[in-house]
């Protein structure tokens, strides 16, 4: 799991790529990229997954920091596409105030399904983690 964080003049970004229902399709993937700027919060939600027969469910996979959350929550609703078909039901996501995801669909097979939320915030700016710091040494 890569993650990222980075202060850049008060605007920062958290990304993640996951491997959801694995035990179902090694091939499904979930990528979120989110973006903020003082209390506005942009998410994209990216994902190409096959869940075994389950129409919605929470996915342990897909929780947003401290910083990124929703006052509220907030959905969106998407359609289900694969390849050059486009008409292929419909999913909806859903992130909680607590920063969880969740999604909901028609289709449970090998489709992609993306979404992107922008929203109000008011949890507290994220932390900065420093990966690199180096001291003098005289």
């Amino acid at each position: 799991m890569k993650q990222t964080l980075i202060d850049n003049n008060k605007e920062y970004h958290f990304s993640t790529t996951e491997k959801p229902y694995a035990n179902v399709n090694s091939g499904n993937i979930l990528t979120i990229n989110a973006y903020r700027k003082g209390a506005f919060v942009t998410v994209h939600v990216g994902c190409v997954m096959d869940t075994g027969g389950n129409r919605g469910s929470t996915l342990n996979e897909f929780s947003l920091p401290e910083g990124f959350r929703p006052m509220a929550t907030v959905f969106q609703t998407t359609s289900q596409v694969t390849g050059s078909s486009y008409d292929n039901g419909n999913a909806r996501w859903q992130i909680n105030s607590a920063g969880k995801g969740t999604i909901q669909m028609d289709i449970t097979a090998y489709y992609e399904r993306h979404a992107t939320f922008t929203y109000f915030t008011n949890s507290a700016f994220p932390a900065v983690s420093y990966t690199h710091l180096t001291l003098p040494t005289t």
